[in-house]
C-alpha cells in the first residue's frame, strides 16, 4: 500500500515575497513569518563542530572503552580554573573531550551527580568568539558566559545557556591554532 499525502504550501513559502528570509523548509526557500518569526543570524559564525564535552569519573576508566573502538587519548592536562582533568581523542576534524571533576565543587562533578557519565556539551568552533557572543545577545540567546574565557587546549570558550538552546549546552570555542 501507498500513501501519497500533498500539501498545499501558499506560493510566498517558496522564495521570499514574506519576510524576506532565506531560511530552509524540508530542503525548499521558506519566510513564512509564523514558521520563522525570529531574527534570522546575518553572520556564519560557526565552523564546525570542535569536540563533543563527556562527562566522565575516571579518564582511565573511560579511554578503555575508546581504545576498543579504535581511538586514542591524543593528550591529558589540567584545567585548575575548572577544576578538571581534559583528555583529548581526535576524531576527524573533531574531537571528543572527556571531562574528569579534580574537584566536588567543579560542575563536572555536579553535572555527574545530577544526571551520571555521559555527554556534557557540545563545542562548536568560531572565528571570532567576542563577534559570535554579540550576535548570540542580538538574537537573544542567553549567555553564561559573557566574555571569553581560557579553556583546555589553549581555546577561549565560552558558553550558552541550555535555557536558551532546548536543553543542550553549547559552547563557542575558537581553537588554538
Amino acid at each position: 500500500m501507498r500513501l501519497t499525502v500533498t500539501t498545499k504550501i501558499p506560493p510566498t513559502f517558496m522564495g521570499g515575497q514574506v519576510g524576506g528570509g532565506n531560511q530552509l523548509l524540508h530542503g525548499m526557500p521558506c519566510s513564512h513569518p509564523s514558521l520563522f518569526p525570529h531574527k534570522q543570524c546575518e553572520v556564519n559564525m560557526i565552523k564546525k563542530i570542535s569536540h563533543i564535552g563527556i562527562a566522565v569519573k575516571s579518564i582511565e576508566e573511560a579511554a578503555k572503552f575508546y581504545e576498543k573502538i579504535g581511538l586514542k587519548i591524543e593528550s591529558i592536562e589540567e584545567v585548575p580554573t575548572q577544576k578538571l582533568r581534559v583528555a583529548f581523542i581526535p576524531v576527524g576534524e573533531s574531537k571528543i573531550e572527556l571531562l574528569e571533576a579534580t574537584s566536588d565543587e567543579s560542575t563536572v562533578a555536579k553535572y555527574i551527580e545530577k544526571k551520571g557519565e555521559g555527554i556534557q556539551h557540545i563545542a562548536f568552533a568560531v572565528d571570532n568568539l567576542p563577534e559570535a557572543l554579540t550576535e548570540c545577545v542580538n538574537q537573544e540567546i542567553q549567555l553564561i558566559d559573557k566574555e571569553p574565557r581560557p579553556g583546555a587546549g589553549g581555546a577561549d570558550i565560552a558558553f550558552l545557556h541550555p535555557k536558551s538552546a532546548y536543553g543542550v549546552l553549547y559552547e563557542f570555542c575558537k581553537e588554538k591554532k
